[in-house]
């Protein structure tokens, strides 16, 4: 039997059919042929979730069904229920009218992803600071988030657009209460990072793989300088709160050998459960020695898992326990987010570090007469 890990990793890779009485439950506007480019996102389990595409039927496929005000992911020789979440209302509202924020927001379990780039001869971002503060108000006002990540897109400048978004992460952290995360890529002066935390961010993402294959092959980022960064971004941010991305794939040796030098260099890996379009019993017998191994790696070095959060597209040391055959599928630990008397102690914490890096910060300036 697979477990529920292994279920989120084959919803990820063969995508899901939907009934026709689970799509007049999900109130979907336009049919399953016309959908293709819809996700649909299921909670497999608390704290579990996943994003999926909707596909017709094959005799491979998990198919979603709605009886007795009850979803249920059927396969050959099995049921489980399952949550199938409804679109949040703050996203819904900029469908009826043309809004930059749509196609730029999603959200990620209870994260509020907001996804930027440098746009035009000047290199604008392509959201507004007040575009951007009012769908975060929009989201936290209906319930939908608990905290914010920007992702920013590839810029060919050396500060990556880090000086653009440094402003108006500030304006976020002035106004909200909440936890703020980063993913992009490494900027060529690495003391950006020192700004980027004085500014708010309090959890940093270099992706490594994704960060490599994702940028344009003649800008292409070598794998020492993410790392470089990585290592630099450790000495600033608290342990736990530096994360990087690898892929699923290639041999388990390989990536076992990735995990060990990325955890014991304080950077947590995030593993991508990118689609394979057709995955193999290998694929999965790999999920499962992979998860065990960052298990593992995470307890063997006491890495504080706190900071982290569940989402739809990957494998983490938080939730490795879901992909593990006989492990219990739950967090390994309660993450901030999750607790209102933890989230303030650690907001007091990282406002008085926060506080001392930026008195680092200024000095550097001053000395250098800047």
């Amino acid at each position: 039997m697979k477990t529920l890990g292994e279920i989120k990793y084959e919803l990820i890779n063969k995508g899901i059919s939907v009934s026709e009485e689970a799509q007049h439950a999900l109130a979907w506007d336009e049919p399953l042929s016309n959908s293709s480019e819809q996700e649909l996102t299921l909670v497999l389990a608390e704290n579990l979730t996943v994003k999926t595409q909707p596909k017709p039927p094959a005799v491979d496929r998990l198919h979603l069904e709605y009886a007795e005000n009850k979803f249920m992911l059927v396969s050959s020789n099995s049921k489980l229920e399952v949550i199938a979440a409804p679109q949040a209302q703050f996203i819904k509202g900029h469908l009826d009218h043309r809004s930059p924020v749509l196609g730029n927001v999603s959200l990620d379990g209870f994260c509020l992803k907001i996804f930027l780039r440098a746009v035009g001869q000047k290199n604008r971002l392509n959201l507004t600071p007040e575009e951007i503060i009012e769908v975060i108000q929009m989201a936290f006002d209906e319930g939908a988030a608990e905290l914010i990540q920007f992702n920013m897109d590839f810029c060919k400048d050396p500060d990556r657009g880090f000086n653009r978004l440094i402003p108006v992460i500030a304006k976020v952290k002035k106004k909200f209460n909440s936890f703020i995360a980063l993913k992009g890529f490494p900027p060529e002066d690495l003391q950006l990072l020192d700004q980027l935390y004085a500014a708010g961010v309090d959890i940093l993402n270099l992706p490594l793989n994704s960060c490599v294959e994702n940028s344009p092959q003649k800008e292409s980022i070598p794998p020492q300088q993410i790392l470089r960064a990585l290592e630099y971004a450790s000495g600033i941010f608290p342990n736990g709160t530096v994360w990087t991305e690898l892929v699923l794939g290639g041999k388990s040796q390989d990536m076992k050998k990735a995990i060990h030098e990325l955890i014991s260099q304080k950077a947590l890996p995030l593993i991508k459960l990118q689609p394979l379009g057709m995955p193999s019993e290998e694929s999965y017998v790999k999920l499962r020695e992979v998860a065990q191994y960052l298990d593992d790696s995470a307890s063997q070095f006491k890495v504080p898992l706190k900071w982290m959060y569940p989402n739809c597209w990957y494998l983490t040391p938080l939730d490795s326990g879901f992909f593990i055959e006989g492990a219990a599928p739950q967090l390994k630990t309660k993450p901030l987010y999750l607790s209102s008397l933890g989230k303030k102690a650690e907001e007091g914490f990282a406002a008085f570090r926060r506080k001392l890096r930026i008195k680092n910060v200024s000095d550097s300036f001053e000395s250098a007469g800047l």
